[in-house]
């Protein structure tokens, strides 16, 4: 009739309608289950302190690029630095450094900027002040009377544009 050896045989297991995983197979899988929720739930923290550091650099690189557009577009040179604090809620603190190089007729303008935090006396001492610093320096020519005088007049000589009346 049947020839055994063409028949597939069936594995114990399936035969067995209640037969399920083995406890082994169990443990062995919800190990493996755990240590990759482990490993993910590592690399998402990571990756949110990395996000919040890099807000922090932006906003401070804003913020000491806004004070020295601002010290260029107020020509505030007469003092060799000055100092503050911006923002409320996350507030910083700013310092802002002159220094005129006549030999080459240029200003060189250092602007740093540090979280405040709530502690607002003196943001500048401490371990965590200097890593979290934010330093730009921008380079401008050196501001001159006799130069503005000269431009005037030759606005007033050419008129606007440089086209002559």
């Amino acid at each position: 009739m049947w020839n055994r050896s063409i028949v597939p045989r069936r594995h114990p297991r399936a035969s067995n309608p209640r037969a399920g995983y083995s406890l082994l197979e169990v443990i062995l899988a919800t190990a493996i289950l755990a240590a990759s929720a482990l490993m993910l739930s590592s690399m998402i923290a990571n990756g949110a302190r990395a996000i919040e550091v890099a807000r922090q650099r932006t906003r401070g690189a804003a913020i000491v690029s806004s004070v020295i557009d601002e010290v260029i577009a107020l020509k505030q040179f007469d003092s060799t630095e000055l100092e503050g604090t911006v923002g409320v809620d996350d507030p910083w603190a700013y310092r802002v450094t002159m220094e005129p190089i006549p030999d080459v007729g240029m200003l060189r303008i250092i602007a740093e900027a540090v979280p405040a935090g709530t502690d607002q006396s003196n943001p500048w001492n401490g371990s965590t002040a200097q890593t979290r610093t934010i330093r730009l320096v921008r380079w401008t020519r050196l501001p001159s009377t006799e130069s503005d005088s000269t431009q005037a007049r030759a606005a007033t000589q050419f008129g606007p544009m440089g086209s002559q009346p």
